[in-house]
């Protein structure tokens, strides 16, 4: 994506088993990240690291099995305002 500010992303359902860092470089502003009902077992540290706001972040429904916050973005000051977790085999949350 080559956009500073998207309101909305659905990639549910489309079978994604990694997040990797590059994914979402050049985006600053999200209002809404759908990345529910995917296979996602692998989200990297840093993913998320060029954004600064996201307003709903839905990690729902994959295959989850640590999650860090780390994970998002290591720097401060990133706002999210809700991440949705559920159903997915998380041993570890930090």
């Amino acid at each position: 994506f080559n956009s500073q500010d998207i309101r909305l992303i659905n990639l549910k359902f489309n079978k994604i088993w990694k997040i990797k860092q590059n994914y979402f470089q050049n985006i600053l502003l999200l209002m809404i990240l759908d990345l529910s009902y995917n296979n996602i077992e692998i989200v990297e540290v840093e993913s998320f690291k060029s954004i600064l706001e996201i307003g709903i972040l839905y990690l729902n429904n994959n295959r989850l099995k640590f999650f860090d916050q780390i994970m998002i973005s290591a720097k401060q000051g990133l706002i999210y305002h809700h991440i949705y977790l559920d159903n997915n085999q998380l041993a570890q949350y930090r």
